[in-house]
């Protein structure tokens, strides 16, 4: 089995291994991002952005999935860090000045407690941190309203963000994990007795917001959204064709402008 994997591991090298900070890096650049490091509530963040965030009325925060916590047979990830670009592929389509916000710990930026990208991924210390992050990358303009984007476990920290971020007046979330309790059942996952639970903790008064849902998903069941929807409002809409990855950087320019289309006067919080 080592010497299989040492194997594996100099194949890779030799076609141009990269870690995932280092594709994502590459592909803002290609995309044209600049990118930086912020400092939240304790951790450091990378972020990726596009367009004047400085003076946008409007800023779009994206929110990626949890990446990958576990290895196999529950062994903790050391860099828990995204390898998909998908939601940079998302907000390539996005005209409005955008954030694409990483999360505590990811990125190989610190030392931290592994709880953190595992049983705590959306626990109160992870979103305090974010949020102070989205407020200290637009110290310079406090007059812009917000919108978050979550996709996946993002979809459901951008529903726990809002409560502590005034600007925040709409939220879109993209095969989001809305209940994970049931999330955790379901798949048979190690439960996240650390994090909030969004369906239970969310609080949305006053904002408008959109659910995404896949009805081919496997890993986010429609299911999810719809209870959470059932609970708390907004707007659901199902795409029968797609699954939790396909095919939603298709399709997102023509979504985002129903999801997040013109919002008239100033945040109704």
């Amino acid at each position: 089995m080592i010497v299989r994997s040492l194997a594996w591991c100099f194949l890779l090298v030799l076609v141009g291994c990269a870690s995932p900070t280092t594709k994502l890096d590459r592909r803002a650049q290609t995309l044209g991002f600049s990118i930086a490091v912020v400092k939240g509530d304790g951790f450091l963040h990378r972020a990726y952005m596009s367009g004047d965030i400085d003076s946008a009325k409007r800023v779009h925060v994206y929110l990626d999935g949890d990446g990958r916590p576990w290895l196999w047979h529950r062994q903790v990830a050391e860099d828990p860090t995204p390898s998909s670009t998908l939601v940079l592929e998302l907000m390539s389509q996005d005209s409005t000045a955008s954030i694409y916000l990483g999360r505590p710990c990811y990125f190989v930026l610190e030392r931290c407690d592994d709880r953190l990208w595992t049983t705590a991924r959306y626990s109160p210390q992870v979103v305090k941190s974010m949020t102070a992050a989205v407020q200290q990358l637009l110290r310079y303009n406090e007059q812009a309203s917000i919108s978050l984007v979550g996709y996946s476990g993002g979809g459901a920290l951008a529903t726990l963000m809002v409560a502590d971020l005034p600007a925040v007046d709409e939220v879109v979330t993209v095969a989001a994990n809305l209940d994970i309790d049931y999330w955790v059942a379901l798949h048979g996952y190690a439960p996240l007795d650390d994090s909030f639970n969004p369906i239970e903790s969310a609080d949305l008064a006053g904002v408008r917001h959109w659910h995404w849902v896949g009805g081919r998903d496997e890993e986010v069941r429609p299911e999810m959204a719809r209870r959470f929807v059932e609970r708390h409002g907004g707007t659901l809409r199902e795409i029968n064709d797609f699954d939790h990855r396909c095919c939603w950087a298709d399709q997102w320019a023509e979504l985002l402008a129903v999801s997040l289309g013109a919002v008239s006067g100033p945040s109704a919080r």
